[in-house]
């Protein structure tokens, strides 16, 4: 599949993409048990969190949030980044 990102496609590319889709799975089960949260901030938060635990830096969280475009949620990120 595709990674439409304007950046090196490698492995960090794929932990971004496993770990957003790890993240929309926690997302949407949160939200069928009742848990009010949205889907696509987790998944943005689980492929952070994912990268970060991969390669072991708090860079994928700055990157994510640049790519976004959107610090909204740049403490959420930064704290799951750095916990895991």
């Amino acid at each position: 599949a595709a990674v439409p990102l304007p950046m090196p496609v490698g492995l960090y590319a794929t932990n971004i993409v496993i770990g957003a889709v790890f993240g929309r799975l926690v997302g949407e089960c949160a939200t069928l048990l009742g848990i009010s949260v949205d889907p696509n901030v987790m998944a943005m938060i689980g492929s952070s969190a994912y990268a970060g635990a991969v390669t072991h830096t708090l860079s994928s969280s700055v990157l994510l949030l640049e790519l976004t475009g959107d610090a909204t949620y740049a403490l959420h990120v930064m704290l799951a980044t750095a916990i895991s």
